[in-house]
């Protein structure tokens, strides 16, 4: 079964690469590269692309290479020594054949995994970017696993806001009058976050958590600082050593934390406007920490998704690549009801 969080690399299948512009099935051995550098391609248009971002990636420049948008085009390939970030795009280039390297709209940290966002040209990097900075612009939804049981939550739901402060590069919660004198910069943070399911067997529960702002760390230090549930695997926010009552149970991976941009919701225009949401399926790692916990994933947390106005789109990725190739045209895909996507 063609998975629609995957692209496909080899035989006719490799068709569906054409996009907008022409790719001859020579280009397949680029396309298994995709595979060994970058995540899986979870949405594509004329505009933009969506990607389900692995671990480890930082997902920013070094600071001797510049990006801007008054620029028509990012740095164009080098060879010899690329940063990683950069080769991340290049490679996203060159599998997909496009005319420039895709432009980074926002950030997810290193260890974040998830639905993470480049724009294919100015105007849409643009207009994308337009709408991250706006309260009601893009949605970002998020799923982790914190450390604390059902006890630990003040309730089912609840929102989280007070002001963060920033010196010498680090991120704190405002405790008094003097930290803000004292601070470089502050930043108003806001957090809604829901608990969905706690384990039996340890002190471990999964949240799903919307971040209403987009401050540095905001996720973290919220879980840490104001719930006192620090996200799993956060050794920056939280020192503390995994208590007996997790250790003795279930064996936690070192080198994971265990947060995913789960769900992304922009505005997109073919040429009215539309609401396109991408849903990113969680990792191997963490599903099946997942279930020696005896924590119940719903099937929407392991499968991608593309939904326009509400609707799921069937075959997913699948679907706009087919469109695309057949159209070429930027009209907004046909909506069906989905199937069950299996992964692997």
């Amino acid at each position: 079964m063609l998975q629609a969080n995957r692209l496909p690399v080899r035989g006719p299948q490799c068709n569906l690469l054409r996009i907008s512009e022409r790719v001859s099935t020579s280009h397949c051995a680029l396309k298994a590269q995709l595979h060994r550098n970058v995540s899986s391609l979870l949405y594509i248009d004329k505009g933009v692309i969506v990607i389900n971002k692995p671990p480890g990636l930082v997902c920013q420049f070094d600071k001797n290479e510049e990006v801007r948008l008054s620029s028509p085009l990012v740095k164009p390939i080098t060879k010899g020594d690329v940063p990683p970030f950069k080769s991340f795009l290049q490679d996203l280039q060159r599998s997909l054949q496009l005319k420039r390297t895709p432009i980074p709209i926002h950030r997810l940290d290193k260890l974040t995994t998830g639905a993470f966002l480049v724009a294919r040209d100015i105007r849409s990097a643009r207009n994308v970017s337009g709408q991250f900075q706006s309260p009601r612009g893009v949605t970002k939804k998020y799923i982790a696993l914190v450390r604390g049981g059902e006890k630990s939550f003040p309730g089912e739901r609840g929102s989280i806001a007070n002001t963060f402060v920033f010196k010498d590069g680090r991120v704190s919660l405002v405790t008094s009058e003097a930290d803000l004198l004292q601070a470089d910069k502050s930043k108003e943070a806001l957090t809604e976050w829901e608990l969905l399911a706690s384990s039996p067997k340890a002190p471990i529960s999964l949240v799903r958590l919307n971040l209403l702002t987009g401050v540095k760390h905001q996720l973290r230090v919220h879980m840490a600082k104001s719930l006192h549930a620090p996200i799993l695997g956060d050794t920056l926010y939280s020192k503390a050593r995994l208590s007996p009552k997790i250790l003795n149970v279930v064996n936690v991976p070192e080198g994971h934390m265990y947060l995913h941009a789960h769900e992304l919701s922009f505005d997109r225009f073919f040429p009215k406007s539309h609401r396109v949401t991408v849903t990113a399926p969680l990792p191997g790692y963490f599903t099946r920490l997942c279930a020696k916990l005896d924590i119940t994933l719903s099937s929407e947390m392991t499968r991608a998704r593309v939904l326009v106005d509400g609707e799921e789109v069937k075959g997913g990725v699948k679907a706009l690549l087919e469109q695309f190739n057949a159209t070429n045209e930027a009209a907004p895909p046909s909506l069906a009801t989905s199937t069950s996507v299996a992964r692997s």
